[in-house]
């Protein structure tokens, strides 16, 4: 099994820079820099999740960057994340748990 640090040393190795923008109070957004792994899906998956939209993708972020990036919390549906330039909607969040603590937080991003 993957340790939580050797998770997070993979996505900061081979990551790419993504900046996340965290709704708050009032309409003001909180901006995370962090370094993720981003993905597209495959055709098979468009197909058979259903949900799925062409151009969607899959960003992981490890909880241990959020926390170096002092994220004041976990990234939400309705939060916004940029990359390569762009910024797209979060659609889903699916935080992964290894030992009973949260290691990974896998996004679909939308936009």
């Amino acid at each position: 099994m993957v340790s939580a640090a050797r998770l997070a040393a993979l996505i900061a190795r081979h990551g790419r820079s993504v900046t996340l923008q965290l709704a708050g109070a009032g309409g003001t957004w909180a901006s995370v820099p962090v370094l993720a792994h981003v993905a597209g899906y495959d055709a098979k998956a468009l197909v058979a999740d259903g949900t799925l939209q062409q151009g969607d993708r899959e960003v992981r972020i490890a909880q241990a960057a959020l926390d170096a990036a002092g994220a004041s919390r976990a990234p939400r549906q309705g939060d916004r994340l940029s990359v390569d330039g762009k910024t797209v909607a979060i659609q889903s969040v699916d935080a992964r748990a290894l030992s009973g603590a949260t290691a990974l937080m896998v996004l679909r991003v939308r936009g």
